[in-house]
């Protein structure tokens, strides 16, 4: 058992918690989220970290198989020439598309992503983030979209962002019953992200995240 402290615990599914913490099983089950107290140093076997605990990301677009053509197109192009090139190059080299998104996999997964897939617009369904893939983005990383998102759409809040890079994602995929929020039961990973402004409730620009389970 495992008992994970943060200066904040964005639990997605209720309000945030300051100086609360995780209790999970060995096997990263959440058994209990604790409210917040100024005694945390008096918590026996307590792991503290500056910074918020939040769930894994879930990644709601992302094409691995497209992996292995990073770097092989021009930024800037547009999407029509981005389509193009995609279908002309997207069979080459067929031996690196398994190599190359099993790499574009750990690489997700050291960033905080738990679960990808491909949702597309019609389902209407709620806002979510995703990266979609290597030959138009150079990193798959949630949090640097959460990042991009809240500098030209300052009006977003931190909390609405979490909300579409966890629990929306989780839901699209069908997931939410143990993915995208900190709720008993569920098993959706912790990371904890510093760089965060506690001030304004916002992400830095040298926000980072880090895997903790």
């Amino acid at each position: 058992m495992r008992k994970i402290a943060a200066n904040m615990v964005f639990p997605i599914s209720k309000p945030p918690i300051k100086n609360g913490y995780l209790v999970l099983s060995d096997e990263g089950e959440v058994l209990d989220i604790v409210g917040g107290g100024e005694t945390l140093h008096e918590i026996a076997g307590l792991e503290f970290y500056s910074g918020i605990l939040v769930p894994g990301f879930v990644n709601a677009h992302c094409h691995l198989e497209l992996s292995h053509l990073k770097g092989q197109i021009p930024e800037g192009i547009g999407i029509p020439e981005l389509i193009k090139q995609i279908t002309l190059l997207r069979g080459q080299n067929p031996d690196s598309i398994e190599k190359e998104a099993e790499k574009a996999l750990r690489y997700m997964w050291s960033r905080g992503i738990n679960a990808i897939g491909d949702v597309m617009m019609e389902n209407q369904l709620q806002p979510c983030i995703g990266t979609d893939n290597l030959a138009s983005n150079p990193r798959l990383s949630i949090l640097d979209e959460m990042i991009i998102l809240q500098q030209h759409f300052p009006e977003v809040t931190f909390q609405e962002l979490l909300v579409w890079a966890t629990l929306n994602g989780a839901k699209a995929l069908g997931m939410e019953s143990y993915l995208g929020s900190f709720e008993k039961g569920k098993k959706p990973g912790v990371l904890l992200i510093t760089g965060f402004d506690f001030k304004n409730n916002r992400l830095t620009g040298s926000a980072e995240v880090t895997r903790l389970v």
